[in-house]
């Protein structure tokens, strides 16, 4: 009678390491083999950038004559990116970030504003400069050398790290709500 009594011991000893276990085992196979599925798949808008990239390795200099680096004031950057000259899809995109900007309402002093202008050899020229600066006075305008960024709009973190990338095309709605996303759930800046 023991030896039925200890069976029937290791059988629910048995049964309830296997309802522990058998969750955890489900929940490690959808994670680590399913991740790239569609109901994995993230909610953001833009391109997430992978590695991210560091503003600070990127050599950018402050065209408007003031000490301030582009991620160095503990802000979110939105940062219009483009060759030396601002052709109209720069504009437009400019003009977007603006209104998304404003959009923020009460959170718009978690954020500014950039232009970073990529030149051959890193060397600002003036042309389109006064006109921008014109139109968008809180605008900042950076100038760095063209390599690892290619034209479109960032958003760089108040740590100097340039997360999200989005086409010229998708600098309104969808920067937006990325934004107002990274604004909620951010303890920095």
């Amino acid at each position: 009678m023991e030896s039925s009594d200890n069976q029937k011991s290791q059988r629910k000893l048995i049964l309830l390491c296997a309802v522990a276990l058998v969750p955890l085992g489900f929940a490690y196979v959808l994670y680590y083999f399913l991740e790239g599925s569609e109901p994995w798949a993230s909610s953001s808008k833009g391109e997430l950038l992978n590695p991210i990239i560091s503003a600070d390795t990127l050599g950018i200099k402050n065209d408007l004559g003031d000490s301030q680096k582009l991620g160095e004031s503990g802000v979110w950057w939105l940062v219009v990116v483009s060759g030396e000259f601002c052709r109209t899809d720069c504009e437009n995109a400019l003009h977007l970030v603006r209104g998304s900007h404003v959009l923020l309402n009460r959170e718009i002093s978690r954020a500014r504003r950039a232009w970073l202008r990529l030149s051959r050899d890193g060397i600002s020229v003036d042309k389109d400069m006064a006109k921008i600066v014109e139109k968008y006075p809180e605008l900042k305008i950076f100038t760095a050398r063209q390599g690892t960024l290619k034209n479109g709009v960032y958003i760089v973190d108040p740590l100097a790290n340039i997360v999200f990338y989005y086409p010229y095309s998708e600098a309104g709605k969808p920067l937006l709500e990325d934004l107002k996303k990274l604004l909620k759930v951010s303890r920095i800046g």
